[in-house]
């Protein structure tokens, strides 16, 4: 939920919040790696599975998916692949 809702933040932040988005960012890498996988996972699958045009127009996917992906490359890996 938290990291959908960061997404969601930084989808409608202007530079006002790039704090508030460098926090939220901090908070996703201090997770334990183990308890970050489901996240991750999660939030991976959601990334590949937006569709366009079903679920939005090409641009706002594209800022979708790369707000995904940098919540993603914020949390701790578990060293695995």
């Amino acid at each position: 939920d938290a990291s959908l809702r960061l997404t969601a933040a930084a989808l409608l932040a202007d530079g006002d919040d790039a704090m508030r988005l460098r926090d939220a960012h901090r908070q996703l890498s201090a997770l334990d790696a183990h308890a970050a996988a489901p996240l991750r996972d999660a939030l991976l699958y959601l990334r590949a599975r937006v569709g366009v045009p079903r679920d939005m127009g090409y641009p706002a996917a594209r800022q979708l998916r790369a707000h995904l992906t940098a919540c993603v490359q914020a949390l701790p890996s578990t060293g695995a692949t």
